[in-house]
């Protein structure tokens, strides 16, 4: 048997991918063209040399410290600066949509060459909460996921079925910290000499996936995406019910729709056989496979879908085919990445709410309303009770003026020497 076998992983996006960099420009950073349809990402040795060039370098530096933008100072020196001089001193250009509105920009991950790509790590982890979602009793020991659920449990029960107990700092203190065990009772420290053996079973799992970093991606498929939240109000006024929407003022840096993703997803079988005796790489993936497609559906049954009429039939609610572009026909498709949403990094609705039925859910649904309104205060997430949908906001994005949930991508996983082939 070998010792490891590998297999391409590609996805391919359907909607708008953000995996971020950690880092956001403001219009003090960024240029957007006259005609509203770039944004240029300027090369800062090539701009301080057309400023010096042009007698502009100290004017510049005065009016960006009084919070002049790019867009501002360039539009007060037209007459100096032609466009094509402004666009020869940019690294990389980026295509806007007409529903461009922000003020900040986030950046996409980027490797030393410049080039957008995806860390092997973002998608492990996204294998890896999808595979205890499904897998959960397949995985974990029953005195595991005993003692999680009661962790959870307690959590739960700590906020009144409504939502609106209120909490001290230091009791929700302890509250954070208890949520922070509860999740160690599943996802042992990889490091922990003195795990036990149901958690080195766990541990050989997560070291038999292995995922190398993307390949570069062409840097001309990112775009700027406009943030949008939407969300009804009220929830459960179907007839003549609306689909509001909120720009939060943010702008996203992602690849485009119909962006190509490539990975190399490696089994270690040695581990894998530690974990379960006798399973094969192939059977491995088949996990991974149906992980990542019901863990999907999941998310739609417990929260995507209760933003929709239920009946079609019911023209005047809306419809999903309506309100969002990234529609998937067919064939193996996830959620992704950044701006996903709270559900998509959370075990406790497809873990709590599908063992246990409703009555469970509606728990839920006041614990984490309560858990978000504390840590968002702003949002109004209390609300989620009567709404019975929490987080009660769908996070979405604008591309080419289409309104598409984040991160939607189809995903294809071939033997190594196969997919080479079809290449």
């Amino acid at each position: 048997m070998a010792l490891f076998e590998n297999y391409s992983f590609t996805l391919t996006t359907v909607s708008p991918l953000r995996v971020g960099s950690g880092e956001k420009l403001d219009g003090k950073q960024y240029y957007m063209t006259g005609d509203k349809k770039k944004i240029l990402i300027l090369d800062q040795r090539k701009l301080i040399d057309l400023l010096v060039r042009k007698g502009k370098l100290d004017d510049y530096t005065d009016q960006i410290q009084q919070g002049v933008t790019l867009e501002q100072f360039f539009q007060q020196n037209s007459r100096v600066f032609s466009p094509g001089e402004i666009e020869q001193a940019a690294l990389y250009s980026l295509p806007v949509s007409n529903q461009l509105e922000g003020r900040y920009l986030h950046l996409f991950r980027k490797d030393c060459g410049g080039q957008p790509y995806i860390p092997g790590s973002s998608l492990k982890g996204a294998i890896v909460t999808a595979l205890f979602a499904v897998y959960y009793e397949e995985i974990f020991a029953e005195q595991y996921r005993n003692n999680y659920e009661e962790a959870i449990r307690q959590l739960v029960r700590s906020y009144r079925q409504d939502g609106r107990a209120e909490f001290t700092e230091q009791q929700w203190g302890r509250l954070d910290r208890a949520l922070l065990r509860a999740m160690k009772i599943l996802v042992p420290d990889l490091s922990d000499k003195n795990a036990s053996p149901e958690q080195k079973r766990v541990i050989n799992l997560l070291r038999a996936i292995r995922i190398s970093d993307s390949e570069p991606v062409d840097r001309n498929r990112l775009a700027a995406c406009c943030k949008a939240d939407a969300y009804i109000e009220p929830r459960r006024s179907r007839y003549g019910a609306q689909m509001n929407e909120n720009n939060p003022g943010i702008l996203h840096e992602s690849l485009i729709p119909g962006t190509e993703v490539r990975f190399r997803l490696s089994i270690d079988c040695g581990c894998l056989a530690r974990f379960r005796e006798g399973m094969t790489a192939a059977q491995c993936v088949e996990w991974i496979r149906d992980a990542l497609n019901t863990f999907r559906e999941q998310q739609d049954f417990y929260f995507t879908d209760l933003f929709f009429a239920e009946d079609k039939r019911d023209t005047s609610a809306p419809q999903r085919d309506r309100v969002l572009a990234d529609r998937v026909e067919r064939g193996d498709h996830f959620y992704f990445g950044a701006g996903t949403g709270f559900v998509n990094k959370t075990l406790v609705y497809p873990i709590l709410a599908a063992k246990e039925g409703d009555d469970v859910l509606d728990h839920a649904i006041g614990f984490i309303a309560g858990l978000l309104d504390k840590q968002f205060w702003g949002d109004k997430h209390r609300n989620d009770v009567d709404l019975r949908v929490s987080p009660h906001k769908l996070k979405c994005v604008y591309y080419n003026d289409q309104r598409y949930l984040m991160g939607h991508c189809l995903f294809a996983i071939e033997p190594e020497r196969a997919a080479r082939k079809l290449r």
